[in-house]
């Protein structure tokens, strides 16, 4: 249960609001590298946290992060054309570099006016393929996150956006929620289960997710979020085991779950939108090009999914989407023929049931269990950490010197579920080779 104030106090981005200065307060995830394109490629508009932006990369590869609306008469740069190191107003003519710097005012003589002028432009970064920008007050500027993704070559990681008509952190409770995913998921978790079995061999950690659908959870604080430890109980041989599923939630709004090679952000474009970016990667070798779609599908985010639901960036808008006056795209007929949610797996049934809550859900009469434990601790740390800026302080993980990891294992008896992480000190190992190693000692 969460007071109307508290609720609107998190969920709230829009400007001037205390969550809007908040997140402003940390790189944020903006758009795919690929979709800004090659130098003087066409400009790109993007909003963040209710205000819109626009992005572009010069002559020499930089990349531009400026205020959509130019300084001199409010035009959208998004018009505009990018050329010769900058990108120019088609209104007035008036030319930005990267900076923010006016490079050229055609329709003023006196050099004083080019030099007293300049529009808005925020740091970026590149990495993981996605342009990362810092908004918020230059002399807060936090060193940039030390995410594992951003270790490896380009050509390992995929990244998709996916359009959800909801609030950011009801995207978010539904990332770190770990006991929905053997009720809502569980057409994918037990049809890889079947998989496996024709394989000759048994997914433990997918058939426990599907089997047992209370785990218990246990939460850990950490400098950048915090860690959840989802523990199921499993038979095997005749001995009994503890599989932690263990998520990191890091601050503002990125997910990292148990597969460990997956990253989320819930992209707040504005209250009842968020953006998600997801990153999924190779540790050991490239994924070649047309394995993408592949890879994508997999999570349920492939752009012919999508594309169809009005859910990218391509088709948001100009494609009917989920909704409750088309009961969310779901394919009722189908759930009489062995389907139980009617949806696509995974990400599309995760944005039905979030776009379901309302662009803002109202959680004054929500009746939490201790199965709720996870998203609780989000709404705490989301709090606790936009209170700290209302003070006047600094919010909690902008300079983590804890590295994000996510996990699942087997963990061995009398053992604390953070012994998972101590099996892979290299973290290409997977979850079945230590699995393999565990039960042979057995």
């Amino acid at each position: 249960m969460l007071s109307h104030e508290d609720n609107m106090l998190m969920c709230d981005v829009g400007p001037g609001t205390p969550m809007n200065a908040m997140m402003k307060r940390y790189w944020l995830p903006a758009l795919p590298t690929a979709v800004v394109g090659a130098p003087d490629h066409d400009p790109v508009r993007v909003t963040l946290l209710g205000e819109d932006y626009v992005v572009f990369r010069d002559s020499n590869g930089k990349i531009g992060f400026l205020n959509e609306r130019c300084c001199h008469r409010g035009a959208s740069l998004c018009l505009g054309r990018v050329e010769e190191g900058g990108i120019r107003c088609i209104y007035h003519g008036w030319k930005f570099d990267t900076r923010g710097v006016v490079t050229e005012m055609p329709n003023a003589t006196d050099e004083k006016h080019r030099t007293r002028y300049r529009q808005p432009a925020y740091p970026v970064r590149e990495a993981a393929n996605v342009v990362w920008v810092y908004l918020g007050p230059a002399e807060h500027e936090p060193p940039f996150p030390n995410y594992p993704v951003f270790d490896l070559p380009s050509d390992r990681v995929v990244v998709q956006e996916v359009y959800i008509d909801a609030n950011y952190a009801q995207v978010m409770e539904g990332l770190v929620d770990s006991s929905h995913v053997g009720v809502l998921h569980q057409d994918a978790i037990r049809s890889r289960v079947a998989a496996t079995i024709e394989e000759g061999r048994e997914d433990i950690i997918n058939k426990q997710m599907a089997d047992e659908l209370a785990p218990k959870l246990e939460v850990e604080d950490t400098d950048f979020g915090y860690n959840v430890a989802a523990l199921r109980t499993v038979q095997f041989k005749g001995n009994s085991f503890e599989i932690a599923r263990i998520t990191a939630f890091a601050l503002p709004f990125i997910n990292f779950p148990g597969s460990n090679t997956t990253m989320i952000a819930g992209v707040p474009e504005r209250n009842g939108l968020t953006r998600m970016i997801e990153w999924n990667w190779d540790w050991k070798r490239p994924i070649p090009p047309e394995n993408r779609e592949k890879v994508l599908y997999s999570h349920g985010i492939s752009d012919e999914i999508l594309d169809a639901r009005g859910m990218t960036r391509k088709t948001y808008g100009k494609v009917e989407r989920p909704n409750a006056n088309n009961r969310y795209l779901q394919d009722r007929a189908s759930m009489h023929h062995g389907s139980f949610t009617g949806l696509p797996l995974f990400h599309p049934e995760d944005a039905a049931v979030s776009v379901s809550q309302g662009e803002i859900c109202d959680r004054r009469t929500q009746c939490l269990l201790p199965a709720d434990l996870a998203v609780v601790r989000m709404r705490r740390v989301l709090l606790d950490s936009v209170r700290l800026v209302m003070r006047g302080e600094a919010p909690l993980g902008v300079e983590s010197r804890q590295v994000p990891r996510a996990l699942q294992g087997i963990v061995n008896p009398g053992a604390s579920w953070q012994q998972v992480f101590d099996h892979t000190i290299n973290w290409t190992r997977s979850i079945n080779e230590i699995s393999k190693h565990l039960f042979d000692e057995v």
